[in-house]
């Protein structure tokens, strides 16, 4: 029998008895440090310069999302955006989009100045 599978039966066994209540109690606050040290770190992996160097992307999933919370059940084919001006996160935008022939959409984003910032194709499956 492997290792592995004796450790199996084992847990099965001891899972019933007090011992692993109480061991699962004993653990939690080192479960939770250790969930503070997962986040911690992926928060250290972020670096928020990448958004500011090239936020197109970011804008191009908010028209996405701007897509998929009116046509809850589109599953997107083919996606293309093009930057056109500059989006500031100070000020307010504005995200749309409409349907256009059979399943392509066209979206497109606003700058606080009713200026075109980014404009969008998505078809849908």
């Amino acid at each position: 029998m492997s290792l592995a599978l004796g450790a199996f039966f084992a847990g099965m066994i001891l899972s019933e008895s007090a011992l692993s209540q109480r061991a699962a109690q004993e653990s939690l606050p080192l479960r939770d440090a250790f969930a503070v040290l997962f986040f911690v770190s992926v928060g250290m992996l972020f670096n928020p310069a990448t958004i500011l160097a090239d936020p197109w992307p970011l804008i191009a999933t908010l028209l996405l999302d701007n897509l998929r919370r009116h046509v809850s059940s589109a599953r997107v084919k083919a996606f293309a955006f093009r930057a056109m001006s500059p989006l500031f996160d100070i000020h307010r935008f504005t995200v749309c989009g409409r349907e256009e022939a059979g399943a392509r959409h066209a979206l497109w984003a606003r700058n606080h100045e009713g200026a075109l910032a980014m404009e969008a194709t998505a078809e849908l499956a």
